[in-house]
């Protein structure tokens, strides 16, 4: 949090197997936002949102793209992903992006395009 507030690009990523063995960025970004509350003792640090901009635009700013890739907009190249949440494991949904984070893994993402 002390970084994000001085100003500096905080990204999350996955480099491959040997790192991790999950490759999982929904566990990246549920890990990171649980942390940052753990050892900032602050429930509120890090929230959802901010985990989902240092795996997306963050990301991409970290490797010099943001410019064509990292948000959806028109004109940038992007994969968007599709993730079922009629699971009962993921009801109920009051927030899309918390249950992003929070709640969802690799396992419910149903397409690629």
């Amino acid at each position: 949090q002390k970084l994000i507030s001085a100003g500096v690009n905080v990204a999350l990523g996955t480099d491959g197997a040997a790192s991790n063995n999950s490759l999982d960025m929904f566990a990246e970004m549920k890990l990171a936002a649980v942390l940052a509350k753990g050892v900032s003792k602050d429930p509120v640090a890090l929230p959802a949102n901010a985990a989902l901009r240092m795996a997306t635009i963050n990301g991409a700013k970290a490797l010099g793209v943001a410019d064509k890739t990292g948000s959806l907009e028109v004109g940038k190249q992007a994969d968007v992903v599709a993730v079922d949440l009629s699971d009962i494991s993921s009801m109920p949904t009051y927030s899309v992006i918390s249950h992003l984070v929070y709640a969802t893994s690799r396992y419910q993402v149903s397409n690629v395009w």
